[in-house]
This record gives structure tokens, C-alpha cells and sequence, in this order.
């Protein structure tokens, strides 16, 4: 019986370490929703969303602490279906008319050169203020109230 016990406090003090750990460089304070109006971005212990006008558009990932952020964005919602980069190369594929297997040259080059740079994780700076949020990533500045 007391292996069992013993097993059991393990167990706990490993989830308890994991949870600790793993959220380790996210900024708590982050976390959930923040609005501009018709865009609402919802943060939670290292993963974001963004939607606009009530539906969503893109999720991902970030890490955030004393006042840098890191997002990356991992997923694109088209059509009722989150797609991650490489069921989005198929779509655009599909959309202008053409088999994936078919892109190549620099039709392929620059539908790579386009998805490398929406998926690029990309870096800034956040700062709370109340129920303000101030975002700057990539130079562009977007100010959001805790919803």
C-alpha cells in the first residue's frame, strides 16, 4: 500500500512541476480576452486566438515575460477548418487551380516565401495597464481592453 501512495505523491509532484514549468514564460496576466472593438484577442498560458467581428481567424502560440512577447502563429481558420501551414499550402494551391504536387519553380518559391512569412514567430513588446493592453509587434502598436 505504501508503494501506491508513494506513486501517487509522485504522479501529483510531476503534473504540479509540468504545469509550473510550462508556464514558466507566460505572463498570467495575459491571459483572456482582450477587444478593439470588432477584433478580440484571447490569450491562455501560451496560446493565442485572434478573432474579428465574432469569428475566428488565426491561433497560435507565444511566450511573454517581463514585458516581451514572442507570438507564433500556428494555425488559420478558413471554411469552418483550422489549417496549420502546410494544409494552407494545399488550399492556396487549390485556389488558384493547381495540384499541389503541380507548384513548382517560382509559383512554389513564392507561395513558400509567402507562408514562411505569416508563420515567422514574431517579436514585441506588451504592457498592462488596468484593463489596457498595449501591444507592439513588428513596430505596429495595437492597444486592447480586457474583455
Amino acid at each position: 500500500m505504501m508503494k501506491k501512495s508513494w506513486l501517487g505523491t509522485l504522479i501529483m509532484v510531476l503534473a504540479f512541476g509540468m504545469t509550473f514549468v510550462g508556464c514558466a514564460n507566460e505572463d498570467r496576466a495575459l491571459n483572456g480576452s482582450w477587444v478593439d472593438g470588432v477584433s478580440e484577442y484571447r490569450f491562455h498560458n501560451g496560446n493565442w486566438e485572434m478573432w474579428y467581428d465574432g469569428h475566428p481567424e488565426v491561433r497560435g502560440t507565444y511566450t511573454a515575460r517581463d514585458g516581451e512577447i514572442t507570438m507564433a502563429l500556428t494555425h488559420v481558420y478558413d471554411e469552418g477548418t483550422w489549417l496549420d501551414r502546410y494544409a494552407l499550402r494545399a488550399f492556396y494551391a487549390a485556389d488558384i487551380g493547381m495540384d499541389e504536387a503541380m507548384l513548382e519553380g517560382w509559383m512554389a518559391e513564392m507561395l513558400d516565401a509567402m507562408l514562411d512569412g505569416m508563420f515567422e514567430p514574431q517579436s514585441g513588446t506588451y504592457e498592462i495597464s488596468g484593463d489596457t493592453l498595449t501591444l507592439t509587434v513588428e513596430g505596429e502598436i495595437t492597444t486592447l481592453t480586457r474583455g
